[in-house]
């Protein structure tokens, strides 16, 4: 009976200090985890939140890429309708000067002959 007894209170000792240790130890991990603890379901609304975020943010992504795209395309028909315009001027300011120069050269041809 003394035998058992004995074990028994090394059994309890044994476990007292182990119970000590674990204690120690989960000190030790919420000094480094810090003071907040989140519980799980808030850690999952806040995961929720962010998967929601990034859904917005590529939906806003999305949508400025269709910008970009239509402003590329208005940005390509105003360059090609400024070279229309281009050619429009030099062909008419040829056909004005033309005009003014075509007497002048008659007169000079005139009087050359």
């Amino acid at each position: 009976m003394i035998d058992e007894q004995q074990e028994a209170a090394a059994a309890a000792s044994g476990s007292l200090d182990e119970l000590s240790q674990l204690r120690a130890e989960n000190a030790r991990l919420r000094a480094l985890v810090g003071p907040v603890e989140q519980s799980y379901e808030e850690l999952r609304a806040e995961l929720a939140d962010a998967a929601e975020a990034v859904r917005v943010a590529e939906a806003a992504n999305g949508e400025l890429r269709g910008e970009i795209m239509e402003l590329t395309v208005a940005l390509g028909q105003a360059r090609h309708n400024m070279g229309k315009v281009s050619r429009i001027m030099v062909q008419r300011s040829r056909r004005v000067v033309g005009r003014l120069i075509r007497p002048i050269r008659r007169r000079l041809n005139d009087r050359g002959s």
